[in-house]
């Protein structure tokens, strides 16, 4: 008699151990069938420049499976898009083309969700070019050098000669955040993106 009930026992032990298993094996199929990580791309400027830079990017984005996107629409105090504000990139030899309306346009075809990505304070740097100021006499570093930041000496960006490597580290030429137009402008540049382009984010 004793040996059946302790059988019973543990015969109950073992349903009871795959029961539980098989309820715990269910509960992360589910939760690993729910999670869904987003992927996250980020198209430099360099990919901005013309049509077939930019689908070659997003298509990129669409056959690796990434479902977000950030492409670079203000570089170094210059637009990938028509602005009324901004001067455009000389890299974008159709001055009639919007890179970002383009880039927007296939993104959103490929299922993409498509956010701006906009350099703030930045304003210039050499990045490998040989003529280092900017070609366009409209650009900030030409038309607003008092709106550039200067360092503990007084020494103001705008007085830097660019031509010549600063140091290893050097980064480039600032607006500063500290100039009292400066972040007023930075303002009206993202509210003109906001208000103009159909952006996810």
């Amino acid at each position: 008699m004793g040996n059946y009930f302790i059988y019973n026992r543990v015969k109950m032990k073992i349903l009871i151990f795959f029961v539980f298993t098989f309820f715990i094996s269910l509960t992360f199929c589910s939760v690993e069938e729910k999670i869904q990580f987003d992927k996250f791309l980020w198209i430099t400027a360099d990919s901005m420049r013309d049509k077939e830079s930019i689908n070659e990017a997003l298509y990129f984005a669409f056959d690796h499976d990434f479902n977000k996107v950030f492409v670079q629409c203000r570089f170094r105090g210059d637009s990938f898009y028509s602005s009324n504000i901004v001067s455009k990139n000389p890299s974008i030899k159709d001055k009639s083309f919007d890179p970002l309306e383009y880039a927007i346009l296939v993104g959103h075809q490929l299922g993409l969700e498509v956010h701006a990505w906009m350099n703030t304070y930045i304003l210039w740097s050499r990045s490998g070019i040989k003529n280092a100021a900017p070609e366009n006499l409209s650009h900030l570093y030409h038309t607003n050098k008092n709106w550039t930041e200067s360092d503990i000496y007084g020494k103001s960006d705008s007085n830097i000669d660019i031509t010549q490597v600063q140091s290893l580290n050097w980064g480039g030429i600032y607006l500063s955040p500290n100039h009292p137009e400066v972040n007023n402008y930075i303002s009206s540049v993202m509210k003109e993106v906001v208000d103009n382009y159909n952006i996810d984010g």
